[in-house]
């Protein structure tokens, strides 16, 4: 994602607990602050990760919370 944006370097971390409830997001990447409210509310509404939609259209930078989302769910 973040070399079809033209910036080869990011970070974004998913910090979710044994029963799926996200409890962090991290992003240092460019456009993090286009996710910063959406995974607010997912922190603060307790979402498990294998209720939030995959609903990103491609390419975009919230792509990234999908990926993070199907890994998460992934290692559950």
């Amino acid at each position: 994602m973040f070399a079809t944006k033209g910036h080869p370097e990011g970070l974004a971390r998913l910090v979710v607990g044994t029963d799926g409830t996200v409890l962090g997001y991290q992003g240092l990447h460019y456009h993090a602050d286009v996710m910063a409210k959406t995974m607010q509310v997912v922190v603060e509404s307790e979402m498990d990760v294998r209720a939030i939609p995959d609903r990103a259209y491609h390419p975009t930078t919230p792509e990234i919370i999908d990926g993070l989302l199907r890994e998460a769910e992934r290692e559950l």
